[in-house]
């Protein structure tokens, strides 16, 4: 079996970029890691070429933010046919050390769940989900129709329907969801086994960047950095007419699961794709977030 395929796009947040890449290579399992940074104004990239781990296959800086899902398709267009595809955010540290054997237990388990997420032990609570366990021998998973994205697992033949994350709303974890759950045989759900935690801020003490950090000497941290170039609230109330337009779509069935990427021109062709949209989206953060 091919290694999974582990997606990690960094942008700015240097301390958590750093801890969070380093608890992900302390874990046991094989895969094939591919990092894009999103051109951080931090010490990110600099931290990411220090790596050392035979599993990193691809660590590439692009000199322009234009959003997470364009980074997030490039490193999707160079997955194997067969291969698993993981994709972590860069806020998510992994706590379990064999998450990916727990990943494909679950998996090999229940052939009808296309997609699995992992998330923090309080959200259920936090976001109120009611959901029963479906359980075989030690295997389990919670059917629910939204995952939330931070740390999903996806089944490769559900690549199939679905091509790559939608560039034409950036809806990301919802939209796929949707187009899994309506347009394809397979169901999303949660992993009980896998544990990860998303503290959003760490202190500067705390931070293995420390020694080498450059905005200490200008008297400044990657948090406020961050804070002050996100844009993310914006860009969601404005996708929101967008995303809303083509799930109705989905529904009336005038759209198939399958979405094209810039990054793979032929599936342009082939499939219907919204070259205005999606340049909308890249361009809002090229002004916004850079």
């Amino acid at each position: 079996m091919i290694p999974p395929m582990v997606s990690f796009v960094t942008w700015n947040r240097a301390g958590l970029n750093a801890r969070n890449l380093t608890a992900l290579l302390k874990t046991t399992d094989d895969f094939e890691l591919y990092i894009i940074d999103n051109g951080s104004k931090d010490d990110t990239w600099e931290f990411i070429q220090s790596l050392e781990d035979d599993r990193i296959k691809l660590r590439e800086r692009f000199e322009v933010n234009r959003g997470l899902v364009y980074a997030m398709n490039y490193i999707l267009r160079k997955r194997k046919k067969e291969q698993f595809y993981i994709t972590l955010d860069s806020d998510v540290s992994v706590l379990t050390e064999d998450f990916v054997r727990k990943y494909m237990n679950v998996m090999d388990a229940f052939p009808e769940v296309g997609l699995l997420g992992a998330v923090r032990d309080t959200f259920f609570e936090e976001k109120n989900i009611k959901s029963q366990l479906i359980a075989q021998n030690d295997e389990g998973f919670y059917p629910f129709h939204i995952i939330v994205g931070c740390c999903i697992c996806i089944r490769p033949e559900v690549f199939e329907y679905l091509g790559y994350w939608n560039e034409e709303t950036c809806g990301a974890d919802i939209d796929i969801c949707a187009r899994i759950n309506k347009m394809t045989p397979y169901k999303t759900g949660f992993i009980p086994t896998i544990f990860i935690d998303q503290t959003q801020r760490i202190s500067c003490d705390d931070c293995l960047l420390k020694e080498k950090c450059t905005l200490i000497k200008m008297d400044e941290n990657c948090f406020d950095q961050y804070d002050r170039l996100y844009k993310h609230r914006e860009f969601a109330k404005i996708i929101q007419v967008k995303e809303a337009a083509y799930l109705q779509e989905l529904n009336a069935k005038r759209r198939t699961a399958f979405c094209a990427s810039i990054h793979d021109p032929d599936s342009t062709i082939d499939y219907v794709y919204n070259h205005e949209s999606a340049k909308e989206n890249f361009e809002f953060f090229i002004k916004n977030a850079n």
